[in-house]
Formats: C-alpha cells, structure tokens, sequence
C-alpha cells in the first residue's frame, strides 16, 4: 500500500490533539466552573472529543487499505507492533508509579492493569482496538457479504444501544455487578470502526465521495460543533439535564470526523512537504502511549516543589509534554530506522 497523504496528516493531527485533551484535563477539572478561563480551556477540550473515534476510524481504513494477509500473519504482525510495545509502556508506566510510592508492587495487580487497560488514562484505546483486531475474519467477511449502508447503519444503532446500556444490560442480567469498563468495548467505538473497513476495502469510491460532499460535512461540522459544546457546557457549568446531548455528540463525532477528511484532502500535499510531520507520523504510536507518563512527570514535579498556580502548571505541563514527547519519540523512532536499514544492508551483503 502506497501511504495516503490525508491519512498520514490526520494520524498527525489526531496524535497532537490526543495530547491536548490529557495535558488539560487537570485544568478542567480544577478551574472554577463559572471562570472565562475554564470556558477557554473547555469548548476546545470538548470539541477534541472526536479524537480517539477518529483513530478507530483510521486504524480499519488503514487495515483495508493494506494487502490482505493471512489471519496467522495479521496477529502476529499486530502483536508485534500493536500489542507488546502497549505490555512494555504498562510496564514503565506502572515501574514510574512504583518507584514514586503511588502504590507498592503486585505482579498480579500489574497483569491486570495491561489486560484492562487501566493503569492510565489513554490505555484503554489499545485495549479496545485489539479486540477489533482478533475479530478481524469477521469484519472481512462483513464487507465482502454485506451491502454498506446495511452494515453501517446496523453498527451505528448497535453501538449507540450498547454504548448507553450495556453496563445496565449487564446488572441487570447479573444483579449487583457494577460494569465499569464500558469505554474499552468494542462495541462503544463499532460504527467508527466499520466505516472504516467500507472505506479502506473501497477508498476511490468513497474518496470520491468525500470530495464531492465537502459542503455538506462543512455544514454538518459547523452547526453539530455548535450544539454539542454549547450543550455541554451547559450541563458542565449548571448541571443542567440534556437528554439528546449524546445523540447530538455522536452526530459531532462523525461530522468532524468526516470534515477533517475532506480538508485533509485539499491541504496533505502541501503540508507534508514538512519532515517534522513525517517524523510525528512514523512515531505517532509511541507518542500515544508515552505522553501520559510525561504529564505524570511534571505533575509530581510540581508537587514536589509546591507549584499550584492554575495556569503556570498549564503552561509549563503543555510546553514539557509536547516538547519532551515529540523529542524523544521522533528522536528514538529516527534511530530505530537507521537500525532497520543498516540490518537491512548488511543482510543484502
């Protein structure tokens, strides 16, 4: 598979916005509700809320866009990239914590951090994702057999019904038990993910598509952008009832989704004419799971040294975050290929 420009410009995007989300939500969870700084730092936090459906999205695209592999080569390929370095950042991460007296070591306890995902904040996405992979004989078969609009239409009712009930589904089947891992299910993230596989199985079709229903999804982004924060804000601030904010969400997600891609389009020749962005690309991965011990980091720092000003610590946790992660994974993953080449090389002589 020749790599698509837009998708590497969204995988860019998506990357940097994740960040954002973590490196503020101290922020949000600190300022005073009613202050014009927690409206400044809210309405972007709550319209990058798109970002983590927006990886779904791209991982089955990127998946159907590939050669087809055996289902043996694709796990093993997934395990590689995929599943052992998210089991060897778990291991830092809870290595960090330990040292730093967060909590003393239990094997046991570490094993089910990586098997639910919940150890930091993001890891729960990987955990997700992973059950998409070892379901992926089905998601083939899904758009060889099943017309799209069937298909997509069918995922998008199943994972608003599940996405909102499954955890009363479940007490409810089982009384008492409290199901609280609904966000790492793959159900919650099933319409994302199959238009993903419909778009990445057929690409020119919808590329097509896309191009030629940019005004629409202008609109569609524009007016659901407006809704979706200005109702949640509401609800933030005054705790008011909204009873459709999440169909209204939902409906936002996969506009801006969908907009960032026809945008991509017009703008990923020029923009990736920068190395910068090549290199965030190649190490977005590892960007992902390490930038949240990065925040760990400097937040204990802070608290070592007694900083508390609201937005002192915002500043510098933002500055530290992204300059420390972009560095060093660029940097590492930069080296990685140099490595890679030189095997490759020296293998050939």
């Amino acid at each position: 598979m020749s790599k698509k420009n837009e998708i590497t410009l969204l995988n860019v995007l998506f990357c940097l916005i994740v960040i954002f989300i973590h490196v503020s939500s101290p922020a949000i969870s600190g300022l005073n509700k009613g202050s014009v700084q927690y409206a400044a730092v809210y309405f972007p936090w709550r319209l990058s809320s798109f970002v983590v459906q927006g990886f779904v999205m791209l991982s089955g695209i990127k998946l159907f866009l590939a050669k087809k592999q055996s289902y043996r080569d694709f796990c093993a390929l997934r395990l590689k990239r995929v599943v052992l370095p998210y089991i060897a950042w778990v291991i830092i991460y809870y290595v960090y914590f330990w040292c730093n007296d967060y909590f003393s070591f239990d094997a046991k306890e570490l094993a089910k951090h990586i098997l639910r995902g919940d150890l930091a904040g993001h890891f729960y996405f990987i955990v997700a994702i992973v059950q998409f992979y070892a379901l992926m004989p089905i998601w083939r078969a899904m758009v060889r057999r099943i017309h799209p609009i069937v298909a997509i239409s069918s995922s998008i009712i199943i994972m608003i019904i599940l996405g909102q009930y499954l955890p009363d589904i479940i007490s409810f089947a089982h009384p008492g038990v409290v199901f609280e891992y609904n966000d790492r299910i793959f159900t919650s993230y099933l319409g994302y993910w199959v238009i993903g596989c419909y778009i990445g199985e057929n690409y020119a079709v919808y590329e097509k598509i896309l191009k030629e229903s940019k005004v629409f999804f202008a609109f569609m982004f524009f007016s659901s952008a407006a809704c979706d924060s200005f109702l949640s804000y509401l609800s933030s601030v005054y705790g008011k009832i909204m009873p459709y904010l999440e169909g209204i969400h939902i409906l936002y997600v996969f506009s801006t989704i969908l907009f960032l891609y026809t945008l991509a389009f017009e703008v990923s020749e020029r923009i990736l004419n920068f190395k910068l962005i090549k290199a965030i690309d190649n190490a977005s991965y590892s960007i992902y799971l390490s930038h949240c011990l990065a925040i760990a980091i400097i937040n204990d720092w802070f608290s070592k040294h007694f900083i508390t000003d609201m937005g002192l610590t915002y500043f510098l946790r933002f500055v530290f975050v992204y300059t420390a992660t972009l560095s060093f994974c660029t940097a590492f993953g930069r080296l990685t290929k140099i490595r890679i080449e030189k095997r490759r090389i020296e293998k050939n002589f």
